[in-house]
């Protein structure tokens, strides 16, 4: 049977390359290059000598303490190049199965050597890699398994790029006769005239063996119940050392629909047959959904006309680099759906499997992008990849094929697209766009031809223009409000630190120019304009100015705060009633009499701010514009009441000024954690004064001890060039973040927090 078997444990490190092994003479020459002759050093007993013990997935880039000499883009870090070891040993069992590697993704270049044979080049940090080593693997000893990792001189994108093994690796062990990885595709459609559903079924078998094989394949269909719906039994060929791709059909009537308010989800069981001999069961999850791009009207979701609400993201984390722990990913997305965000762009490049999975348990739309437009063979690779690995997700409504490309006004740019939207078509039939920006003029724009939906990046003004040129493509705002500010900032922009007032506000003459009001209120104006992603939903390390370590542009900063951004879009795009106050601090100690702008952000139809119990006057809500009161600082209390158009109040928002602080506390930001050796908790730390009120400007240095756990990172100001692991941390705008990872079997994790004479803070969490 089938078996995917978690590999990251029990690896070493080293950074920087191998020790130099002279190699002077033919004999050494000729024998050094000969399969299963390489890495000679590595052979050694004391080999391990050399690396430093890790735990994987693993960013070592991030460990480094930033240089304002190196390049901007990168957030002042810098990779080079690293190795990383494994020894292992094979049970006898495995000795007549199909052995696979699988990485989910190694930063940037990679080569794979197994027992001193190179099996392996690639050339992209965000593709999965699968190597084959059954023809390779030792049963008689030990297997040897080195990875060299590193960076070209040419980075692969203008964003912090990091190093290493930072997503996932697994063992595959399959049969001779077994489904190929990512082989397994399904297929639901509507009918039209009914509320059934026809499911194509396509299992890509291969068969491993010397002798051609007879696969019996049944395909069921469950639904959350674990109620069996349906299933198909077919028979087919596979002749040695072939594949066959088998195609099934069967129909569901009325099935739960996947829809952003109830991600409902299937299963697809395949078990395959050799003969009469079951070797392989796997379980892939799907949903039944229709999805629609109209010229006229816009985006349709099982026929119902919705706005994306959507934001771009990378994949690093202020913590952990480009390394994004499995809770992490969940955290995030949570973040953004509690926003009302529904939709989320995977910037520039192919995503983890576990934001895509989220993806989908979340109702959360995805606008799948690859990492290069070109139709070389190695970029159509990473395609394929792309599309193999994503296409049972319900979640993905559109592919995209490039971003910001300078050629899209030249005629080999549309050569390109077209090759690239037909290689698609053949693999999926879900609609194909390319996100465009204004290089060589919008009138010139060709590469938009051959794709399905018009993607515009930023340039508000000339989106008529576009729609005019493509009136029958459905249009999204791909990117847009890639606005700067910084937590914590309350009184205009801060060009020390290159910080940036928190509130809503555009610089003159940037390309961005369009603060976040005037964005939504542009996407809510057209109805061919199917919604917008917003750059950044989460702030991104790289594309800086020192001493910030990171882009500005996000809703939530790089270790995850929200920023008053963060509920500016909420009122946009959440429909549940709120209200929020910004400044979010009310400490001005000194600036008794100084008039304070409070912006305040709100969904509903009207809104009331009181200061210490007086009222200051009610504002209506209208056209997406936040509410504005200029108020004279006063020690005490704000309160922001919203209300209904009847009156009634719906919510509210209070800060007040605090004592000093007496105590820190922990808060858990994330769920129940589990000890599967997976999973790891988000805290933020902060101060109370002796009312047990959080004190928003407090920035005490704080010690952070974890037992039975391991500490990933802590992080406070973006312009803190103290790297991440590091377990002292100065508080900034009364907030740390720390990441803890939990240790498989671990029986009890402890978090301590201490400061000087504060009253300490411990979170324990036991496992059962």
């Amino acid at each position: 049977m089938k078996q995917t078997i978690n590999f990251n444990d029990s690896w070493r490190f080293r950074r920087g390359a191998l020790p130099d092994v002279k190699v002077l003479t033919k004999e050494h020459t000729y024998g050094g290059i000969k399969t299963g002759e390489l890495l000679p050093l590595l052979k050694l007993d004391d080999a391990p000598r050399f690396f430093n013990a890790v735990t994987l997935p693993h960013d070592y880039v991030i460990d480094d303490t930033p240089n304002k000499e190196k390049n901007i883009s990168e957030g002042y870090l810098e990779g080079d190049e690293a190795w990383y070891l494994k020894r292992f040993k094979l049970p006898e069992e495995y000795t007549d199965k199909q052995l696979f590697l699988h990485f989910e993704g190694i930063a940037i270049e990679s080569e794979i050597y197994l027992n001193g044979t190179l099996l392996r080049r690639n050339f992209s940090a965000y593709n999965p890699i699968t190597v084959d080593i059954t023809d390779f693997a030792r049963f008689d000893k030990t297997n040897i398994l080195a990875v060299h990792a590193k960076q070209s001189k040419q980075p692969e994108g203008w964003w912090y790029q990091g190093g290493g093994i930072y997503r996932d690796i697994k063992l595959i062990v399959s049969e001779k006769l077994s489904s190929d990885i990512f082989g397994i595709y399904v297929k639901p459609q509507k009918c039209t005239s009914s509320d059934k559903w026809n499911v194509t079924i396509e299992t890509t078998l291969r068969n491993d063996s010397l002798n051609a094989k007879t696969a019996n394949v049944k395909s069921t269909i469950i639904d959350k119940n674990n109620a069996e719906i349906t299933s198909v039994t077919s028979s087919c060929t596979v002749e040695l050392k072939d594949k066959y791709t088998l195609k099934q059909s069967c129909t569901v009537e009325s099935p739960l629909l996947w829809d952003v308010d109830a991600p409902n989800l299937y299963t697809l069981r395949t078990e395959i047959y050799d003969e009469s001999e079951k070797v392989e069961e796997t379980s892939t999850r799907f949903g039944f959904r229709t999805i629609r791009f109209d010229g006229e009207k816009g985006f349709f979701l099982n026929d119902k006309n919705i706005k994306l609400k959507g934001f771009c993201a990378h994949q690093d984390y202020g913590l952990t680099g480009i390394y994004l722990p499995k809770r992490v990913a969940k955290y995030r997305l949570e973040l953004m759906k509690r926003m009302g965000a529904n939709a989320y762009r995977s910037a520039h490049n192919l995503s983890d499997e576990n934001t895509m999975n989220f993806c989908d348990e979340m109702g959360i739309l995805v606008y799948d992008e690859t990492r290069y437009f070109s139709t070389s063979p190695e970029a159509m690779s990473y395609v394929k990849d792309m599309l193999l690995r994503d296409r049972n997700h319900p979640s993905v409504i559109l592919w995209s094929i490039g971003n910001e490309e300078l050629i899209q006004h030249l005629d080999y740019g549309r050569r390109i697209a077209e090759t690239m939207t037909a290689y698609i078509k053949k693999l999926d039939d879900r609609p194909v766009t390319v996100a465009c920006h204004n290089s060589g003029g919008v009138e010139n724009n060709i590469i938009t031809k051959p794709v399905d939906v018009a993607s515009m990046n930023y340039s508000l003004h000339l989106h008529e223009l576009f729609h005019s040129i493509y009136p029958d493509k459905a249009m999204i705002l791909s990117e847009s409000c890639a606005l700067q500010s910084s937590r914590g900032v309350f009184f205009g922009d801060d060009e020390t630190r290159n910080l940036f007032d928190a509130r809503d506000h555009a610089k003159p003459n940037a390309f961005n120019g369009s603060t976040r009001t005037e964005t939504w209120r542009h996407v809510m104006s057209y109805d061919w304009l199917c919604g917008m992603f917003i750059w950044a939903g989460i702030e991104h390390r790289g594309e800086t100015w020192y001493p910030r370590l990171s882009s500005q542009s996000g809703l939530v900063d790089l270790y995850l705060l929200p920023k008053e951004a963060y509920y500016q879009t909420m009122s946009q795009y959440s429909e549940k009633p709120m209200i929020h106050i910004c400044p979010s601090s009310w400490n001005f100690k000194g600036m008794e009499g100084t008039s304070i702008d409070v912006e305040v952000y709100t969904n509903c139809d009207n809104a009331e701010l009181f200061l210490n119990g007086k009222p200051l006057g009610k504002l209506l809500y209208r056209n997406y514009e936040p509410l504005h009161w200029d108020i004279p600082f006063e020690a005490g209390e704000l309160c922001a009441v919203a209300y209904d158009e009847n009156g009634t109040e719906l919510c509210r928002d209070t800060i007040k000024t605090t004592d000093a602080p007496v105590s820190l506390k922990l808060i858990r930001e994330t769920g129940a954690a589990s000890n599967d050796g997976t999973d790891s908790i988000v805290y933020t730390c902060v101060c109370l004064d002796k009312n047990g009120l959080e004190v928003p400007d407090a920035d005490p240095e704080v010690l952070f001890t974890v037992s039975g756990g391991i500490l990933l990172g802590t992080g406070s100001s973006v312009t803190d060039h103290t790297p991440p692991r590091w377990n002292i941390r100065k508080m900034y705008a009364g907030k740390i973040a720390l990441c803890v990872q939990i240790p498989k079997n671990t029986e009890k994790v402890t978090v301590t927090a201490s400061s000087g004479t504060l009253l300490k803070a411990i979170d324990i969490t036991e496992f059962r």
